[in-house]
């Protein structure tokens, strides 16, 4: 649970920091989320998150659709730079009436 908890966040992150000048005038949503297990983490464990899409691109369709949908990718790895897991979580974003 603490896993996927810090990937969810770090997803959000990556989102908010994407989207900042847009954020007051839509509602993000995490869709879905799926995570894949790799190895036991020893120590902390660091959650690293990127959209897989450009920024530009995920604000035009929220533009000109009112919507958009992108994934966030999160890498997590322990102290020895080991990857332990991986999460990919849908985003859905759209614009408030």
């Amino acid at each position: 649970a603490g896993l996927f908890a810090a990937a969810e966040t770090a997803s959000g992150a990556a989102m908010t920091g994407a989207l900042a000048d847009k954020m007051a005038g839509m509602t993000p949503l995490a869709k879905g989320a799926e995570i894949s297990y790799k190895r036991l983490g020893k120590g902390p464990i660091t959650a690293t998150a990127t959209l897989s899409e450009e920024t530009p691109a995920i604000i035009g369709r929220l533009e000109s659709d009112g919507k958009a949908e992108f994934e966030a990718n999160v890498e997590m790895t322990d102290e020895a730079g080991t990857l332990v897991a991986t999460m990919t979580v849908l985003w859905h974003v759209s614009k408030r009436a």
